[in-house]
Parts: C-alpha cells; structure tokens; sequence
C-alpha cells in the first residue's frame, strides 16, 4: 500500500473500486477519490467481481443499476 503526506502526516492510500457504468458518474467519482488513493474502473458487475479478488479494494463504490445485472447480487456475491 502506498503512503503519502498530508498535513506533515504520513496516510495509507487505499484502493477504491468505482463500479459504474456511466462515463460522467465515473468521472466525477474518480475525481475525488483519486486524491485519497489509488482508483480502479469496473464497468460491469462481472468486471467488479474479477477485480475485487484480483486488487483487494479497500472500498468499492457500486452503482445498482448496472447493464449485466442488479447491483444488489454482486453485494451477496
């Protein structure tokens, strides 16, 4: 994980996982949450679900309504 200065303090960035599927949300999102750590794109839920094993996010921010299926199935998945 990475570290970095804020205010002469040393923060662990975290990685965040945005899951959407429309470009602006996606841009408005990513940032913001660029300046906090390091952001990751899943446009399907499929995609979310092979990048959360493969990058272990500290926070995933997930749209429900997502062209494959229902958001709420990747969150009990």
């Amino acid at each position: 994980m990475l570290a970095t200065e804020f205010n002469g303090c040393c923060v662990m960035e975290k990685k965040i996982l945005i899951v959407d599927d429309e470009e602006v949300a996606i841009a408005s999102i990513a940032k913001l949450t660029s300046q906090i750590g390091e952001t990751y794109i899943a446009r399907t839920a499929q995609d979310a679900l092979a990048m959360t094993y493969n990058i272990e996010p500290d926070i995933i921010l997930l749209d429900l309504g997502l062209p494959d299926f229902d958001g709420f199935k990747v969150i009990h998945i």
